[in-house]
């Protein structure tokens, strides 16, 4: 096997050197594009065959390749498919060093991984020009693929973020006690953050509380505002605090900690099975649909079906006096079947 020879750089500096691998039978060949490239300052490495060239290849890792079609123990065909295959993701040029005019044949070089054509005779201006480029298309892939390994490695660091913040989104914004057998709900969220609530919760008198909320915006900025209003929610209720005194609290601190033109819509039920009595507060959420078991009316108006309309558009963000004033309007007891 020949070996490599190593010459001086060209001025432009590079580092490490642009190295490119000739693989011709002929010794000819060889000599003549050897001494164009070493002129031009490149390093260069030979081979006779497509086999050597396929082991000189993977030791010296060359930046480009001038692999011949037609050369005894391994043709410049194969040679090309396994040297592609060996330079894996790294974008290694191929140019075919071939006299042959036959469509058929030019197709296979590009089939098998070829990048260009050089026909013999060779000339020194135009070997120079594809040369170069190829090593501009060549350092601009190499530039997209280290661009590529930075974004994966933010991407893997976004994501172990995304995990831990995931965990502790999960374990302050929980659904309570929703997994009771009488509860049925379906909440479908487009993303694991965001700003849609679902919340229940019991009293120590063994009355239930359940939210409906809905934060503006969408993904982890809506989410921020969940993560107060769920503490607030669960706290209260655990100290046995009525809906009104957990919507008057909650509307504080979220007026307070919100930016301008961020609000929530929600609903809070508040059951209470020993005085058989259900209490509505409903801000901003579509009519509460309320219907009794078996088709029975209900015990405020008699009727199938009953609507409790929302009654505080905008209830967080709602300046507090108006919000008091109104405050007995929004909630209302109403006896359960």
């Amino acid at each position: 096997m020949a070996s490599a020879s190593v010459l001086t750089p060209r001025p432009v500096a590079q580092s490490p050197p642009f190295t490119i691998l000739i693989a011709d039978d002929d010794r000819t060949n060889r000599m003549v594009l050897s001494a164009m490239l070493q002129k031009d300052g490149y390093t260069v490495c030979v081979a006779e065959n497509g086999r050597e060239a396929v082991a000189l290849f993977e030791q010296q890792q060359p930046d480009m390749v001038l692999m011949d079609v037609m050369m005894p123990e391994m043709d410049g065909y194969e040679a090309t498919s396994q040297i592609k295959a060996l330079a894996g993701a790294r974008f290694v040029p191929v140019i075919f060093l071939t006299a042959i005019t036959d469509d058929q044949a030019l197709v296979q070089c590009v089939v098998c991984g070829g990048d260009d054509f050089l026909t013999k005779p060779y000339k020194r201006p135009i070997l120079r020009a594809k040369i170069n480029a190829l090593e501009r298309v060549r350092q601009l892939y190499t530039t997209l693929q280290r661009q590529k390994e930075v974004l994966t490695s933010h991407h893997q660091h976004l994501q172990r973020e995304y995990e831990v913040a995931k965990k502790l989104f999960n374990t302050i914004v929980h659904p309570g006690c929703l997994d009771a057998p009488h509860l049925k709900y379906l909440l479908s969220p487009m993303a694991i953050f965001n700003g849609d609530l679902l919340l229940a919760a019991r009293q120590p008198s063994g009355g239930l509380h359940i939210m409906v909320g809905d934060f503006t915006g969408h993904g982890l900025p809506a989410a921020v505002g969940a993560i107060p209003m769920s503490d607030i929610f669960y706290n209260m209720t655990a100290k046995g605090y009525a809906i009104s005194d957990i919507v008057a609290e909650a509307n504080q601190k979220l007026k307070a900690i919100l930016p301008t033109g961020v609000f929530c819509a929600a609903c809070l039920l508040e059951f209470n099975a020993t005085y058989s009595t259900l209490n509505v507060w409903n801000g901003g959420i579509p009519d509460v649909l309320i219907r009794p078991p078996h088709g029975g009316g209900c015990g405020a108006c008699r009727r199938n079906t009953c609507h409790w309309v929302s009654s505080t558009m905008r209830c967080w963000i709602a300046a507090w006096r108006w919000w008091q004033s109104s405050q007995e309007n929004a909630s209302t007891s109403t006896p359960m079947a």
